[in-house]
């Protein structure tokens, strides 16, 4: 918000100093810059994150190797849009578990996950979301709790014996590099349209 404020003025103060030496063509070449950055700071404070995750599952429920993804989380505390199963050496519950979660609460500070209290039953899913098994993950960073947990019914899991392994690796996204790469490809051709006006 403040970014839009100054840009504003900059765009109000640059025909405030020369409304008549100002030509149609430059006051649209000004607009259409000072658009741009807007533009880019805001999608830029508003990205989200993604992170994979992994945790070895309870003996209860085979004891192997889980893996997913996380999506849609924001700097501060948020809900993720997605939470995937990606892989699960016993088979069950591959696919997606954000479609009617119970608990769906995420803090990330600096870009890493800090506290996360997810539990999602397959009673309260609709299709396309998992609906056979439940999803019961909770980290909290500052107190050692690591604990994820795949059972393989829908009603509920028992989380007093997974295992505290669970994981966060940020997952680098490449729309960051996207927006700088367009917002200089937007500048060269603003130099490029106003040598062609002079």
């Amino acid at each position: 918000m403040r970014a839009q404020k100054y840009f504003s003025s900059i765009l109000t103060l640059s025909f405030a100093v020369r409304p008549m030496k100002t030509s149609k063509r430059k006051i649209l070449q000004t607009a259409t810059l000072a658009a741009s950055l807007i533009v880019a700071i805001n999608s830029a404070t508003a990205a989200t994150m993604d992170f994979r995750f992994s945790f070895t599952n309870s003996d209860l429920y085979g004891g192997n190797l889980v893996s997913g993804i996380v999506r849609g989380l924001q700097e501060g505390t948020s809900s993720a849009t997605s939470v995937e199963i990606i892989s699960n050496e016993n088979g069950f519950g591959i696919g997606e578990f954000v479609g009617n979660p119970n608990i769906n609460v995420w803090r990330v500070e600096n870009g890493e996950v800090t506290f996360a209290d997810f539990v999602s039953l397959g009673t309260v899913s609709q299709s396309p979301a998992v609906t056979c098994c439940t999803l019961a993950l909770f980290y909290y960073s500052a107190f050692g709790e690591a604990e994820g947990v795949l059972g393989n019914t829908p009603h509920g899991v028992s989380t007093t014996s997974g295992d505290f392994g669970l994981k966060f690796t940020p997952i680098p996204l490449p729309s960051g590099g996207l927006l700088l790469i367009s917002a200089f490809a937007g500048l060269a051709g603003v130099q490029r349209w106003k040598r062609a006006s002079n």
